[in-house]
């Protein structure tokens, strides 16, 4: 079922949610459209699960990320895994941004579990930013809430500069210039 559900996230990662139909999914999992619905539901609860297994998954790359003991490392490591998932498929950026924030102006639960997962993003930047702070990693003249707005702010823009096909290396000059700013070792 896992497998099934990351298929199905490649094809609405590649297509968006309003260009993938069912008969595409069904095709990309390989099983005909009557199984597909009595095994997953409808599209948008397909699209659901995909989305959730997404979030699981950035939500452990920043925990590991974040982790790391110094600043600068937690930093480098949580933009160059923003590189390595945004760049992944084809260049297709963010799955959240790709696929779920269109639908958020006209799905209200599609909106709160997208707003559930910025914050979530910033609620730990700010955390690991404050350590840091404590730690004389950032300057004590640096506005943390400012630095956080920052780093979802650069976060985003790779996403979609990434999916514009932009190169990895010029998005990853952009990541260590922010990297520069913020850490003060």
């Amino acid at each position: 079922m896992e497998a099934a559900v990351r298929t199905a996230q490649s094809v609405f990662w590649r297509l968006g949610y309003e260009a993938t139909s069912l008969a595409a999914l069904a095709e990309a999992i390989g099983v005909h459209k009557p199984s597909l619905y009595a095994a997953y539901g409808d599209k948008r609860a397909i699209f659901l699960q995909a989305y959730d297994a997404y979030q699981r998954d950035a939500a452990g790359l920043v925990e590991s990320a974040f982790g790391k003991p110094r600043l600068r490392d937690a930093m480098t490591a949580f933009f160059v895994s923003d590189l390595d998932l945004f760049t992944a498929e084809a260049g297709a950026g963010c799955f959240m941004l790709a696929t779920a924030l269109p639908l958020a102006g006209t799905d209200p639960e599609i909106a709160d579990r997208v707003r559930a997962a910025l914050a979530g993003l910033r609620s730990a930047v700010v955390e690991r930013l404050t350590q840091a702070q404590r730690k004389g990693e950032v300057a004590v003249q640096m506005e943390i809430e400012t630095a956080a707005d920052l780093v979802l702010s650069t976060h985003i823009a790779l996403a979609n500069r990434a999916r514009s096909g932009e190169p990895r290396a010029a998005l990853h000059k952009s990541a260590q210039r922010i990297i520069d700013l913020i850490c003060s070792e």
